[in-house]
């Protein structure tokens, strides 16, 4: 955009600092100030701005890294890894849930032994 379409869009605003105004009433009346000086459409002619591609400078935007074969090798090895230790961790849980149930089985059936043993013994 050239500097004369600039300076025109700012010749069209008007700059109102209301930041760290809590008064809704101030607020309102400067709103229905900005209101009332509308000077309606912009007087001068439209401003056409052509947009090409064939500039003679190279685009300075979002260059692609260059990753070395080592960085990468490493990067796989450390996605490897945490595969790795995502499994174990589902494995204990797997196993910490198997215990568990064995250690609940265990109880209940000792309990049931010990109710039946009771209505041997008293009956």
């Amino acid at each position: 955009i050239p500097m004369e379409g600039v300076e025109r869009f700012q010749n069209q605003l008007e700059i109102v600092d209301l930041i760290d105004t809590e008064d809704g009433g101030a607020i309102t009346s400067k709103v229905k100030e900005c209101i009332e000086k509308d000077p309606g459409a912009f007087e001068e002619e439209a401003l056409v701005v052509e947009v090409s591609d064939d500039d003679d400078e190279e685009d300075s935007g979002e260059e692609i890294k260059v990753v070395s074969p080592e960085t990468a090798l490493i990067e796989a090895r450390m996605r490897n890894i945490e595969s790795e230790i995502n499994m174990i961790g589902a494995i204990q849980k797997n196993l910490s849930g198997n215990y568990a149930g064995k250690v609940q089985g265990i109880m209940v059936g000792l309990v049931f032994i010990i109710i039946i043993l009771s209505l041997f013994l008293f009956f």
